[in-house]
């Protein structure tokens, strides 16, 4: 587990109080929508750009729609006029093309590294983490996680946050 305060920000997305909204005014009408008859509570909002690919979950309660999931995957070389280049970053500074020892240098050497088969950048959204390793980093505090794919070459292609499975209600 990693010690301090807990990564909640992704893409200019603050976690805690971020609002379905907020964040469609932020990147304006997603580019797909997609929806799953086995849970009818869950939507998965994309954003394609000519380099960036914005994922966005939102899980539907009787009261309010709030946003559990953020992924941003860089899925092409960035280039000018790439309207989501600036979101493949956390709220820390930890960006896409960022290294291991970035990922170390910004939220310290506690995390999992696992190996994985490699998973291409134009994975289906919404499913795996792409790279051929991932880097997990989660708090003690609140289980709030973060996962950085990394390609062949250590580079990081997706960054992944996740809310504590107790929220928006809070943890007990």
């Amino acid at each position: 587990m990693a010690m301090g305060s807990p990564e909640d920000t992704l893409a200019g997305i603050h976690l805690r109080t971020a609002t379905w909204d907020g964040v469609v005014k932020k990147y304006g009408a997603p580019t797909k929508t997609v929806t799953v008859p086995n849970n009818p509570n869950w939507t998965g909002y994309l954003w394609d750009s000519a380099g960036t690919r914005l994922e966005v979950e939102v899980t539907h309660s009787k009261t309010r729609q709030y946003v559990d999931t953020i992924t941003v995957v860089r899925v092409g070389s960035s280039l000018g006029g790439d309207k989501l280049a600036d979101a493949g970053a956390t709220g820390r500074g930890l960006k896409l093309g960022d290294s291991l020892e970035d990922l170390k240098r910004v939220y310290g050497a506690r995390f999992l590294l696992l190996k994985q088969d490699a998973v291409p950048v134009e994975t289906t959204p919404f499913s795996e983490t792409p790279g051929s390793e991932v880097a997990i980093v989660q708090w003690m505090k609140l289980d709030f996680t973060l996962t950085a794919g990394l390609d062949a070459g250590g580079k990081i292609v997706a960054l992944r946050l996740r809310l504590p499975s107790c929220y928006p209600g809070g943890c007990q």
